[in-house]
């Protein structure tokens, strides 16, 4: 129950502001309420949903400040982190991360929203885990978590997919861990927060 609404919030299928009944998602998905109410606790938590007594729980709405505190601690927390994957880049490693790449460059030509956002979090994530730092991974993750339903709704509301975005930055960040050049490294993949927070600052600007 929790990691159906979860991906249903992340994806936008569930919209910022929309009210989830208790009730209504028990009797949709055949099960009684309590995990229905467990689920929705975690949710709360994750900061996905907000749920007031007499009110009912609502999913968090999408905020300009929200959206630029995520962002500008994402810089601070993920260069760092991909430069500490650096000294742990083994052959199993890049071949994976090339192969996240590909699928990525994939998803990147067919325009799928769903599949590009899916193959860009792989591709990220592959190297947050490989720096081997639990807590500042989980941390990551989270924050990933809330701006996720951003990148979902804004990509839905544009048919201008920016070709530019994402696809040139992860060849070069991968060319930087196969050099073992942290500067690079750090240098595209900040690039790559920039310019993907700015298309979906400039979306957000113009969404009704």
């Amino acid at each position: 129950v929790y990691k159906e609404l979860e991906d249903a919030i992340l994806s936008g299928k569930i919209k910022p502001g929309q009210k989830i009944v208790t009730e209504e998602i028990s009797r949709m998905m055949d099960v009684s309420r309590i995990p229905v109410r467990e689920a929705m606790g975690r949710l709360e938590a994750k900061g996905l949903i907000k749920t007031r007594p007499k009110w009912g729980s609502v999913v968090n709405r999408l905020s300009n400040e929200n959206l630029k505190e995520i962002s500008e601690i994402r810089m601070l927390l993920e260069p760092r982190t991909a430069v500490k994957a650096i000294s742990q880049a083994d052959e199993k490693f890049l071949f994976q991360l090339e192969k996240a790449q590909s699928a990525f460059a994939i998803a990147r030509k067919k325009s799928e929203t769903n599949e590009l956002l899916k193959t860009n979090r792989c591709f990220h994530f592959l190297i947050y885990r490989q720096a081997n730092a639990p807590i500042l991974f989980d941390m990551i993750k989270q924050l990933w978590d809330k701006v996720s339903p951003y990148y979902h709704i804004m990509f839905q509301q544009t048919p201008d997919r920016s070709p530019t975005i994402g696809l040139s930055y992860h060849e070069k960040i991968v060319e930087g861990f196969k050099n073992q050049d942290r500067d690079a490294v750090k240098k595209w993949l900040h690039a790559d927060l920039v310019d993907s927070t700015t298309f979906i600052q400039k979306l957000f600007d113009s969404y009704d």
